[in-house]
């Protein structure tokens, strides 16, 4: 007698012919008697298969026995061999269907909750990148791009805070600094006041 090859079983006695494993099922080695069914994660898309194959990444298969693997969403990814995508995590982003890794949102944005989409600081807030929000310019500071640049009240993008100037002040939460009034001075602290002087 003859074992069945690798990809077919054998379910009987006496049995003069081995049979091929259907499309989601596989049988490794020889000599089988059942087929193995196709794990999450992995499909068997043609009929005398030996062994299963893993999804690719940016793909998934939740369900066993399966022929083919589906697209992880917008917003989503995964490294392969996966039963589920997994979401971007904040700051990083999908922006197409089937992505295999997430890209991170650049300096002066921030990435929406979906994690589809990398949006500007509005003015008066800034990112140093990679961030599910943007943070609030402090007191004593100005928003600026990269090159250090002031971003106006139009402005956005903002990728970091800047201390005010001598004799200037903001109470934070705002893009500009504010000079000092006449009979008034800017506190060396903070930067943050108008102080009566």
């Amino acid at each position: 007698q003859t074992d069945c090859a690798a990809g077919t079983i054998s379910t009987t006695t006496a049995q003069t012919v081995c049979s091929n494993c259907g499309t989601g099922t596989y049988a490794a080695g020889t000599g089988n008697t059942v087929c193995a069914v196709a794990a999450k994660g992995y499909y068997v898309s043609t009929t005398a298969a030996s062994e299963q194959s893993a999804c690719a990444a940016g793909k998934y298969q939740g369900s066993t026995g399966q022929t083919d693997c589906d697209d992880c969403t917008e917003g989503s990814y995964s490294t392969g061999a996966a039963s589920v995508c997994s979401v971007c995590s904040a700051g990083y982003i999908a922006a197409s269907t089937a992505g295999p890794s997430c890209d991170a949102c650049a300096a002066g944005t921030y990435s929406n909750t979906e994690r589809t989409a990398c949006i500007d600081c509005v003015a008066g807030k800034y990112s140093g990148g990679a961030v599910g929000a943007c943070s609030d310019v402090d007191g004593g500071y100005y928003a600026a791009n990269a090159t250090n640049d002031y971003v106006g009240e139009t402005g956005t993008a903002a990728t970091q805070q800047l201390i005010c100037n001598d004799g200037w002040y903001s109470q934070g939460g705002i893009y500009d600094c504010v000079e000092a009034l006449i009979g008034y001075y800017a506190t060396d602290s903070t930067n943050a006041e108008n102080v009566d002087n």
